[in-house]
């Protein structure tokens, strides 16, 4: 994330809706891109179950898919050094 982008979050608050707050569970996620989008799709798959059920779809620019690879990394970096810590 550029400093930009960050002094632009820094100004705005997000309201986060009933609706939305629990959130949803996925267990599978397709991806699909064209030039201009990146769509996420989260997926549930009960097991014993043939079909499965789309929770939610994400529809993102490039620039935002590449902000979302970035913070997936570091947090998953933060877990992993966690747990090689918490085996010491």
């Amino acid at each position: 994330m550029t400093a930009a982008q960050e002094e632009v979050l820094k100004k705005i608050s997000v309201r986060m809706p009933d609706s939305v707050a629990s959130g949803v569970y996925a267990n599978i996620i397709q991806v699909n891109a064209s030039e201009n989008e990146i769509v996420f799709d989260f997926v549930m798959h009960t097991p014993n179950q043939e079909q499965a059920v789309l929770s939610s779809r994400v529809i993102v620019s490039p620039a935002t898919a590449q902000q979302l690879a970035d913070i997936l990394e570091a947090s998953l970096r933060k877990i992993k050094d966690l747990r090689k810590d918490s085996k010491k």
